[in-house]
């Protein structure tokens, strides 16, 4: 396993969303890290987090001093809620460094889903992603169908373009989140594109709210 210093050294460098005192405490916590007084960064990033219970690279850095000081089962539970908060990093030092399954949670990036939803295309199931990495082009049809009847014109928008954050939802209806769209739109959108069903995915056998798509619409 890498060691925490080159860790938080790296997650450091990118951090930008701290108050000036969260920096200096952060800054205290690396300083710890770095003379592998383990214990004292442990409390350190403990004492950070309670200023901030959702922030994942506090969460990230805490699980991996608590990694490096033996206390694995703690180390997890807090990989998993960084999963949750959508650090992809943290994903990834748990199924590939730790083997553990990442937990199920009501809302889940496609990547970690067991069961990916699925288009319905007549009485065919189909992936949702093809092999170009695009989105499934029956799907597509399907949503620039829907699109045109709510009347949105994308050319109102910065760069002509709309941008859409696609969920399936647990029932296998779509949903959406549009950018810079007024709440009279939003409902307009979630309506229509509710009329849009998929075979829903699934983890853990249980049905799950995917998401992990952004559509551009011109």
């Amino acid at each position: 396993m890498k060691k925490i210093i080159f860790i938080a050294l790296l997650i450091l460098s990118s951090f930008t969303s701290f108050s000036q005192n969260q920096n200096e405490k952060f800054e205290e916590c690396l300083t710890y890290v770095k003379s592998n007084n383990l214990n004292k960064a442990e409390s350190c990033f403990q004492s950070l987090l309670e200023t901030d219970r959702k922030n994942k690279d506090i969460i990230f850095n805490l699980a991996y001093v608590k990694l490096n000081l033996n206390k694995r089962e703690e180390a997890i539970v807090l990989l998993q809620k960084a999963v949750q908060l959508n650090d992809r990093e943290a994903a990834k030092v748990l199924t590939q460094e730790l083997h553990e399954k990442i937990a199920y949670y009501d809302t889940m990036l496609v990547d970690y889903v067991d069961e990916k939803p699925l288009v319905i295309n007549g009485d065919k199931r189909e992936d949702i992603i093809v092999k170009s990495g695009r989105l499934n082009p029956v799907l597509e049809k399907q949503i620039m169908q829907q699109f045109k009847k709510t009347r949105i014109n994308p050319k109102n928008f910065k760069g002509g373009r709309l941008f859409l954050q696609l969920f399936i939802e647990k029932d296998g209806s779509l949903n959406c989140i549009a950018y810079n769209v007024t709440a009279a739109e939003q409902v307009v959108l979630t309506e229509g594109f509710k009329k849009i069903i998929l075979v829903p995915g699934k983890h853990e056998g249980k049905a799950v709210i995917v998401r992990g798509w952004n559509l551009p619409i011109s």
